[in-house]
């Protein structure tokens, strides 16, 4: 019998790949405030309405998409540069808060 120097027609399995660490489906926490800052930096001041919350429950949520009873609160809670972002929220949307000069 001669001997030739063909490929077996059963190969052998290749091996398994590295095993890759977790990565969540969604952002983190940490991750979206993050992405909020970045995003405030590159408004002017005047675009408040365009500004995302760096905090709380509604991180990387625009200040326009937050409901009503949370700009209240930050209005009595938060400090002055946040409430006042959100006292401008609230009177654009409720005409009845806007600042009446006599």
């Amino acid at each position: 019998m001669k001997k030739t120097n063909r490929k077996p027609l059963i190969q052998a399995p290749k091996p398994l790949p590295k095993a890759q660490p977790y990565k969540a489906p969604y952002p983190s926490k940490s991750l979206s405030i993050k992405q909020a800052e970045v995003w405030n930096l590159k408004l002017s001041s005047a675009e408040y309405t365009q500004r995302r919350l760096t905090f709380g429950e509604y991180a990387n949520v625009m200040i326009r998409d937050v409901p009503t009873d949370y700009i209240k609160w930050g209005i009595l809670n938060l400090n002055t540069t946040w409430a006042e972002m959100f006292a401008r929220e609230l009177q654009r949307r409720e005409p009845e808060f806007k600042r009446v000069n006599t």
